[in-house]
């Protein structure tokens, strides 16, 4: 039984007090633990805790590393404080046991675990790598004092993983497939503007509402089955389509989850303008859009808006007045802003509508201010396809968009043939022949204009030989009210093959934007040939003054032809007898329309291969105005002075022409519509 002590004051010379004294030294002295309580109740350190103080309080000093002295080359530690670099994980460790009976002995070429092990009371990690052990370990930024949670390191992780944009497929992925023949759906989302809403009657739909113009651009580019499906809201917003409060049903993402739409299409925009909402919210509901999309494994597209002309002051507009026009372009560029930040595709509508209305009034594209004519839904449609084809921008004259890395679709089958001959001018490097069958055949290529045509034409170049045959221009499948008629690549009169000849179709007034551009052909049009081809497509301006400088035939790369649907002004000096005046063939210079003349007499024009035709029997000396016009339907019209005749029509049309001389000024202008 332990001896009670009693409660006398020190010093106490009781025999029980002195018994229960001695235990104590023995615990004082022997114990492990740090403390122990003397007969009043009171607690006071043992050696062992004393010893425990000790190195903490050496600890807070730091610690001594032995240099040059490591597990390896064996050691003796003689205080607490002292560490020895361990070389085989580069972590210093401290010795936490007992030096009472002398210094801690490390043999060479040991390890922590072999000479007393790793744990409190042996040896323990004082390094940096235990503690980047411990911060790497899962949970390890827990213990930085709440400075930051594992959760928080999650979900800047899921936030930082959001924002890597260049993981997320855009719509080149999808132009991809379809130019593999896969097809795929595509969900159009947006306001009445991507509905279809006639213009100045809103509750019927335009037959070439964007959407659907989309599908048929696609099957026309492609030949593959497209399904496009028109998910727009009259008279909804952004916030409303994301919240579900469009009359869905359905929230935005609810409907983006249970879609199986691969490309997602978005143009909310005019309505968020016309409510003047918050700008920085539309910001943030455009990147929610994204963000929703691509959290589904959807393609976004962004849509900016049509322009909106004012149709009259405020106070009397019925849908669009003054403030709501001038504000509209801010909520485009906001668009146009995370378009960019957020690495998405872009379909500038406000762009290609700004840019066409140097040629159409803006009042005539969107006669009500807000909805397009149908024309300009049309643009609008064709313009979707942007982002999944190639077409190289065509900006100014002598643009050209060839085959090369073009995006383009053909029916020909088993005549096709791919040549790269393209003498004289090599401008393109290829050319795609083919031969006419009794259903339509043809060629249709996506081309880009970044302005309308009004001060250029959009030429179509192919070869001119006799084998050709008549093709119709067609925009989309269409001969539409800005382009169409008859190409004809048949020439009776060539004796060299001009592989890039030149051709004007009779129609051109083409949007800004997308087009796809096609001659179609079939055995039942007529003509002398069959086959047709097709090297690509540029701009030549519709008006050029220039002087004639051919050396031996050879003619500038980019010059505007004489031929059918062009009229060619000059002055015919007539001082003296010979040819006063000639046009020759670009492909090999046989002259092709002469003009002669006998002083004080005759002044003629010989056609190749034809005999001459009398202009006027007698003809003054003089300086005259000259005009030629080659019309469409191959009639020829020449007026000199007050002098006219008519050339008939040929079986075909003579090959493309150029003034032949040096220093002969003229002017050639298109006369297409």
């Amino acid at each position: 039984m332990a001896t009670q002590p009693t409660n006398l004051p020190v010093p106490s010379e009781s025999p029980r007090d002195l018994k229960f004294n001695a235990g104590k030294i023995d615990e004082y002295v022997t114990s492990m633990g740090w403390t122990y309580t003397d007969r009043f109740g009171q607690k006071h350190y043992t050696i062992e805790g004393m010893n425990y103080l000790s190195q903490q309080a050496m600890a807070a000093y730091g610690y001594v590393i032995l240099t040059g002295k490591t597990f390896t080359t064996g050691a003796t530690l003689n205080n607490p404080n002292e560490v020895l670099l361990n070389t085989a994980d580069g972590e210093y460790y401290k010795w936490t046991g007992s030096f009472a009976s002398g210094g801690k002995v490390v043999p060479a070429n040991s390890t922590p675990a072999g000479t007393g092990g790793i744990g409190p009371g042996a040896w323990i990690g004082v390094g940096d790598a235990s503690l980047r052990a411990a911060l790497a370990a899962p949970g390890g930024v827990n213990l930085v004092n709440g400075a930051a949670k594992q959760s928080d390191l999650d979900a800047l992780s899921a936030l930082l993983e959001s924002r890597n944009y260049v993981k997320y497929p855009m719509c080149a992925e999808f132009s991809k497939r379809l130019a593999d023949g896969t097809t795929f759906s595509i969900d159009c989302f947006g306001d009445s503007t991507m509905w279809g809403a006639t213009s100045n009657n809103v509750g019927v739909r335009d037959p070439n509402d964007p959407p659907t113009v989309l599908q048929t651009t696609l099957n026309y580019l492609y030949g593959v089955a497209v399904t496009v499906n028109n998910r727009a809201i009259k008279g909804t917003t952004m916030a409303q389509m994301l919240a579900g409060t469009d009359g869905s049903g359905m929230t935005f993402e609810q409907r983006i989850s249970g879609t199986s739409a691969s490309v997602i299409y978005c143009n909310h925009c005019i309505n968020d303008s016309q409510l003047n909402n918050d700008l920085n919210t539309y910001r943030l509901n455009v990147a929610e859009f994204v963000r929703i999309c691509r959290k589904y494994n959807k393609v976004p597209v962004l849509v900016t808006a049509n322009i909106n002309p004012a149709t009259n002051i405020d106070s009397q507009a019925a849908i669009i007045g003054e403030t709501k026009s001038k504000r509209l372009e801010k909520y485009v560029n906001v668009m146009r802003e995370v378009a960019s930040d957020l690495s998405v595709d872009l379909v500038d509508q406000y762009h290609y509508y700004q840019r066409t209305a140097r040629m159409i009034a803006p009042i005539d594209l969107v006669p009500d201010g807000a909805h397009p004519s149908s024309d300009a839904y049309s643009m609008s449609g064709r313009n979707l396809a942007i982002p999944l084809c190639n077409a190289k921008p065509l900006v100014k004259a002598w643009d050209k968009q060839g085959l090369a890395n073009a995006t383009y679709f053909d029916n020909i089958g088993a005549t096709k043939q791919y040549r790269t001959t393209n003498t004289p001018f090599k401008r393109f490097g290829g050319v795609i022949i083919g031969t006419r069958q009794s259903a339509s055949t043809g060629i249709n290529m996506a081309v880009l204009l970044e302005n309308p045509t009004d001060d250029t034409v959009l030429a179509m170049y192919g070869t001119q030989w006799n084998s050709g045959t008549l093709s119709s221009f067609t925009d989309n499948g269409i001969a539409t009210n800005q382009f169409g008629g008859i190409v004809e690549q048949g020439n009776g009169n060539l004796a060299t093959i001009d592989w890039e000849a030149v051709f004007f179709p009779p129609k051109c007034q083409l949007y800004a934007g997308l087009h796809v551009i096609g001659i179609i052909t079939n055995s039942s049009m007529g003509g002398a040939g069959t086959d047709f081809a097709l090297c690509g497509y540029g701009l030549v301006p519709r008006v050029e003054a220039n002087s004639a400088n051919d050396i031996n035939g050879k003619v500038s790369f980019n010059y505007v032809p004489f031929m059918p649907s062009t009229e060619l002004s000059t002055s015919l000096n007539l001082f003296s007898t010979g040819t006063a005046f000639s046009l020759r063939a670009a492909s090999d210079g046989t002259a092709l329309l002469s003009f002669g003349y006998t002083l004080n007499g005759a002044l003629t024009v010989t056609r190749a291969g034809e005999s001459a035709v009398t202009i006027g029997a007698t003809v003054s000396p003089g300086c005259y105005n000259c005009r030629i016009r080659y019309m469409p339907d191959k009639t020829i019209i020449i007026s000199v002075g007050i002098l006219s005749i008519t050339l008939t029509a040929t079986s075909a049309p003579l090959p493309n022409m150029y003034v032949h001389g040096i220093g002969q000024p003229y002017v050639i202008r298109a006369i297409n519509s």
